[in-house]
């Protein structure tokens, strides 16, 4: 999991075991997550169709990662249900 938002707003919370990669620094930390791993990207999810995360899983995805968004970025995991 790779939390996308500058260091102020990991730093207030963030999903357990999430890397801090801001989106303006993800071209030059290509090599420190392992290419074939499934990587999942989140933000805070303010704009749904170009949100910080989905715009760096389409990068990712350019340079060979198999990377997707979290669906409703970190808000919807912060609600999801829990059993």
């Amino acid at each position: 999991m790779v939390d996308v938002r500058d260091p102020e707003a990991y730093a207030a919370g963030h999903v357990p075991g999430a890397i801090n990669i801001p989106l303006a620094e993800l071209e030059d930390r290509l090599s420190e997550l392992a290419a074939g791993a499934p990587i999942a990207m989140h933000c805070g999810m303010a704009h749904r169709g170009e949100s910080r995360g989905e715009r760096a899983a389409t990068l990712w995805r350019a340079q060979g990662f198999d990377a997707s968004a979290l669906e409703g970025g970190l808000p919807a995991w912060q609600h999801r249900p829990r059993p």
